[in-house]
């Protein structure tokens, strides 16, 4: 799992597929898993997003009262 993920991480940092070819030529394990941590990751900061604005509505409250 650990070098699934570094090989994501390095995929989109530097824009590049893990073997050589297009897409296509990618085996489709591979790219269902890059499907699915991206899918993980987008859920993970909109939670994180949703907490942050949850904390500042919650202090912008407190200030008010």
């Amino acid at each position: 799992m650990i070098r699934l993920f570094n090989a994501f991480t390095f995929c989109e940092k530097f824009g590049c597929l893990p073997y050589a070819g297009g897409m296509y030529q990618q085996p489709a394990k591979l790219i269902e898993s890059f499907d699915v941590l991206r899918i993980m990751i987008a859920e993970r900061e909109a939670n994180r997003q949703e907490m942050i604005a949850r904390d500042n509505a919650i202090k912008r409250s407190g200030k008010r009262g």
